[in-house]
């Protein structure tokens, strides 16, 4: 659950960059797995990285994202 906030500001500076640099971290055939607020728009972060992303499980606060090169 990567942090979001800047002061009471959402601020995805950082996940933008987390998320960017996993996919060169991981092995081949490596996943990452992302726990976020269901609010937090990772789809489209997540789908500029990697080449499969989906939901493995998710309720109203939040969502676990699998994402594969």
């Amino acid at each position: 659950n990567p942090p979001f906030h800047a002061g009471k500001e959402v601020d995805m500076a950082i996940t933008r960059t987390f998320i960017t640099h996993s996919r060169s971290l991981l092995n081949p055939g490596g996943a990452l797995l992302l726990v976020a607020n269901q609010f937090l728009p990772y789809r489209a972060l997540l789908e500029q990285s990697f080449h499969t992303v989906e939901i493995l499980a998710s309720n109203p606060g939040f969502i676990v994202w699998r994402a594969q090169a």
